[in-house]
């Protein structure tokens, strides 16, 4: 990928739904180093794609090595 970057200020809502998906919605269970960020301390970098390639990286045998059964 190629793009622009930036760096933007800190949402504490964001960062709240962002942090809620992948350790879930107890804040209680989640390590200490996500439980209070700083705004002041962190913010955000937000990546605007102008290239994108994709290529199937599927893998498909030869006939001879394929198995019938």
């Amino acid at each position: 990928m190629r793009g622009r970057t930036d760096v933007v200020p800190f949402d504490e809502d964001r960062a709240e739904r962002l942090l809620r998906r992948y350790l879930g919605a107890d804040r209680s269970e989640w390590g200490p180093r996500f439980r209070g960020l700083d705004p002041d301390r962190w913010q955000f970098v937000r990546f605007d794609p102008g290239t994108v390639v994709a290529r199937d990286q599927s893998f498909v045998p030869a006939l001879e090595a394929r198995s019938d059964g």
